[in-house]
């Protein structure tokens, strides 16, 4: 991507920082590798793999994850990484402790709707539902599926489905060629990495223990500090994380 001084591209939170990290890969290949070892240092990526990043894909009925890898051969991807990246507001303080609580204490029932909808975009909701679809995904296909866990209901107490927009069809066909052993799930967050290796370990929810949780520092380390954009004030992804500096982390 030519760089032009006249024009300058500021995205906002969390979605604007994710753009700009995927444009940055797009441009320097070494740096996808090293994003993809950060987010889940178990995947392998030969010389030979094609790496495919979907931005807010919608899955229907179980939501749009912030972004998708697919990693692997191109008519046959081995792996497929789940991301949901968060910021904290302004004026508040973000922490794993208070979103797993407000995961735990949604109960939905009539009286309770207007307190769903405040977590839906809870961390632990999100790539819960994406592992709902993944290991239930033969039935999904069928006739869609209800989810039994009553966190993760919702206004919607069905069956779940991915709905028939052409779109979205072709983006589930994609990662579901991906076997369920080799489905991850990571979490980029506005907190210190000893705070998400405490809480990690702390855990004994089987899912929080697969969930690989990532501070929004490390990130900007690897591609701010990369020698593409270490010297230039005008790269995007430094842009990106002058603006949003005080919300990131």
């Amino acid at each position: 991507m030519a760089n032009n001084s006249k024009i300058k591209i500021k995205g906002y939170s969390e979605r604007g920082v994710i753009d700009a990290l995927v444009y940055s890969m797009y441009e320097h290949e070494e740096l996808a590798k090293e994003f993809i070892n950060l987010l889940v240092p178990e995947v392998t990526i030969s010389e030979s793999d094609k790496i495919t990043f979907y931005v807010e894909q919608s899955l229907s009925d179980f939501g749009d994850p912030d972004l998708m890898i697919l990693i692997g051969k191109e008519k046959n991807p081995e792996s497929l990484i789940f991301v949901e990246a968060k910021v904290k507001t302004w004026s508040n303080n973000w922490s794993l402790e208070t979103e797993w609580k407000k995961f735990n204490d949604c109960r939905f029932d009539e009286k309770n709707k207007r307190k769903l909808g405040k977590i839906t975009s809870n961390l632990f909701r999100q790539l819960r539902m994406k592992k709902e679809l993944m290991e239930h995904i033969g039935e999904v296909k069928l006739d869609g599926y209800r989810i039994p866990d009553a966190r993760l209901q919702g206004t919607k107490n069905g069956k779940r489905k991915i709905g028939s927009n052409g779109v979205v069809q072709k983006a589930f066909a994609d990662i579901s060629k991906v076997e369920k052993d080799s489905v991850y799930y990571a979490a980029i967050v506005p907190d210190s990495c000893e705070n998400l290796e405490k809480f990690k370990n702390d855990s004994e929810d089987e899912f929080v223990k697969r969930i690989n949780f990532v501070s929004w520092a490390c990130i900007e380390k690897i591609f701010v500090d990369n020698k593409d954009n270490k010297d230039d004030k005008d790269s995007l992804i430094k842009i990106a994380f002058e603006h949003n500096k005080g919300q990131i982390y």
